[in-house]
Formats: structure tokens, C-alpha cells, sequence
């Protein structure tokens, strides 16, 4: 399952691009109200957009660049009360349940890297659905220390290469490479030491 709130993101992903699909909306609309919804529906629920945007380049980029605390429920307050980043990533593993279950996070450090990545699960995840989850801690990454210039070392994908890698590299600003065991997110670890820039939730209206 995932949380049901991610519906609310897909939604905040059609008013930035203007799209109307009522049909689509309506469902969101209904499905944010429960508190979860299966994954498949949620891997169903972004095929969805990707036919109504045929030529949006890297899409899971776009939507997870859409994300804001609210969109993840109560553990995204858990993460903006975090007297620090590190504490913010750390709880976001520690309650990632509360967000999805596919695969439980793995935090590791190395070589002065904070690394936070995903095994494979029972199921095998979508690239639309790991690239929104990316996207969306990347930016979470940048909210928290109020510094829009934090950005990943490097991104891992356990898929094959897309058509076309720039849009990935311009997004990122760091490495990506492909075809690893897991999907990981490498942050310099100094940023872990930084204190919380965000104390007040974004407003769910």
C-alpha cells in the first residue's frame, strides 16, 4: 500500500500543469480520503497521467517536484518537527510504513555520504513510481535546510537507462546511474548536522 495523501500530490501535479481530466480528479479526490490505497492502484493511478502527458520528459521527476510535506501525512510532520535534517531522514525511515511498504529504507553511511535507499520488495517497483519518490526527497532534502542549492551526490535506479538521460542529470545536478540492486539517494553528510529550516507545516488548503 501507499499512503492515501500521495493522491493529493497527483492532484497538485494536474493543477500546476492545468490539466483538466475530471475523471482522474474525481478518483484522487475520493481515494485521498481513505488512509491508504494499494500500490498497484497508485502505479495505475501515474500511468494514468503518463497517457494524458504523452511528452512530458522524465514525468516522476515532475511530479515529485511537486511535493510538500503535507502530501506524506503525519510523517511528513514528523519530518518538518525534526530539530535537524539527519533526525528528519532518520524518522522518515524509522515511519516509512505510515508512507508506503513495499520495501523497507536502508540508511548506511560511507565515505562521508548519507545514503538512504530501498531494497527490492515482493514486488518490483515501477521507474514512474521511484522516480517520484526520488524527486520528492531530493526536494524534501533542499525544504529542510532551506537552501536550494543542496542536492543529491548521487541517484541509483535498479531500472534500465531511459531514452534520454539529461533531463535526469539537469534535475539531479549529480551522477545517475542505472541498472544498481537498489534505488538510493546519496546526500553529503554534512548536510545531516543542519538545523531544520522548515518548523512550520505547509498549509494542506
Amino acid at each position: 500500500y501507499v499512503a492515501a495523501s500521495l493522491a493529493n500530490l497527483l492532484t497538485c501535479f494536474l493543477d500546476q500543469r492545468q490539466l483538466a481530466l475530471p475523471a482522474l480528479r474525481e478518483r484522487l479526490t475520493r481515494l485521498a480520503q481513505g488512509p491508504r490505497m494499494p500500490i498497484t492502484i497508485w502505479w495505475a493511478l501515474l500511468d494514468d497521467i503518463q497517457q494524458a502527458c504523452p511528452d512530458e520528459a522524465a514525468l516522476g521527476l515532475q511530479i515529485g517536484s511537486c511535493a510538500q510535506p503535507h502530501h506524506i501525512g503525519v510523517l511528513g510532520y514528523l519530518a518538518m518537527y525534526s530539530d535537524t535534517v539527519g533526525q528528519a531522514l532518520m524518522r522518515f525511515s524509522r515511519f516509512q510504513p505510515l508512507l508506503h511498504n513495499l520495501a523497507p529504507s536502508i540508511l548506511s553511511q560511507q565515505d562521508g555520504q548519507f545514503i538512504i535507499g530501498w531494497g527490492i520488495g515482493a514486488l518490483k517497483s515501477t521507474q514512474l513510481s521511484d522516480d517520484v519518490v526520488s524527486a520528492g526527497l531530493a526536494g524534501f532534502a533542499r525544504q529542510l535546510t532551506g537552501n536550494p542549492e543542496v542536492k543529491a551526490s548521487a541517484v541509483y535506479y535498479p531500472h534500465p537507462a531511459p531514452a534520454d538521460m539529461t533531463p535526469y542529470l539537469q534535475f539531479y545536478g549529480c551522477p545517475v546511474y542505472i541498472h544498481s540492486p537498489v534505488s538510493a539517494l546519496h546526500l553529503p553528510f554534512a548536510i545531516t548536522s543542519l538545523p531544520n529550516n522548515r518548523q512550520e507545516p505547509h498549509p494542506t488548503s
